[in-house]
């Protein structure tokens, strides 16, 4: 447990409030401490997760045992929110999908009232850039690559989407099974006329780790 003096208002629901008993800081002014000891990429893939439908999570093994034992004894549901990824050969990873523990208008609330503190403009500078909506960290490590300026390491790339939902034909339905698919990323035209879906593969997935698959679309 670490203790930080904030000497003036903190920010807007900076404090949850637990079910335990017990006061926690919210994600956000987690990160918000956090930011002095990480570099602005730390920083950025630290939001990213935030913001994104996932967790990468290791936990030790006296604690994966009790949070096995208590599953199987029926003490806690399996469908807390959270629900763990295949490895490539099967067995559990330190990947999770859950939903996402900060929404765009939480962040955008949250460096409003941080800007004129210490660190608070580079948190700004850096919320910025942040990916709202990714499923895994390789569609933020593809996004990071498209969607970033030069000057940043990445493409520059203006106007890409994240997990965009596509109702299917019935035709389609019938080839693919279902009757809506996600885009990955989609990049568009500045115009909306011209866009390029992107496909990220990983191991749990797909079965094997690849570059994002492009194919254009109209």
């Amino acid at each position: 447990m670490r203790q930080r003096l904030f000497l003036g208002e903190l920010p807007r629901e900076s404090v949850l409030e637990t079910e335990h008993g017990f006061l926690v800081t919210s994600p956000l002014l987690t990160a918000f401490i956090m930011s002095r000891h990480l570099t602005d990429l730390q920083l950025l893939l630290v939001l990213a997760e935030m913001c994104g439908l996932f967790a990468v999570c290791a936990l030790p093994a006296a604690l994966e045992a009790e949070l096995s034992r208590a599953i199987d004894s029926g003490a806690i549901s399996t469908t807390l929110g959270w629900s763990r990824c295949p490895s490539e050969d099967g067995t559990a990873s330190n990947l999770w999908r859950r939903d996402a523990l900060v929404l765009g208008g939480d962040l955008d609330r949250f460096y409003s009232d941080v800007c004129g503190m210490r660190y608070g403009n580079r948190f700004m500078a850096v919320s910025h850039l942040v990916p709202l909506g990714a499923a895994s960290p390789f569609e933020v490590e593809a996004y990071l690559l498209f969607g970033l300026s030069r000057s940043l390491g990445g493409e520059g790339f203006c106007g890409i989407e994240l997990n965009v939902e596509v109702a299917l034909s019935t035709s389609a339905r019938s080839i693919v099974g279902k009757s809506r698919v996600y885009i990955d990323l989609l990049l568009s035209s500045p115009d909306g006329r011209r866009q390029v879906a992107i496909e990220c593969q990983g191991k749990a997935s797909h079965g094997r780790a690849g570059m994002a698959c492009v194919t254009p679309t109209v």
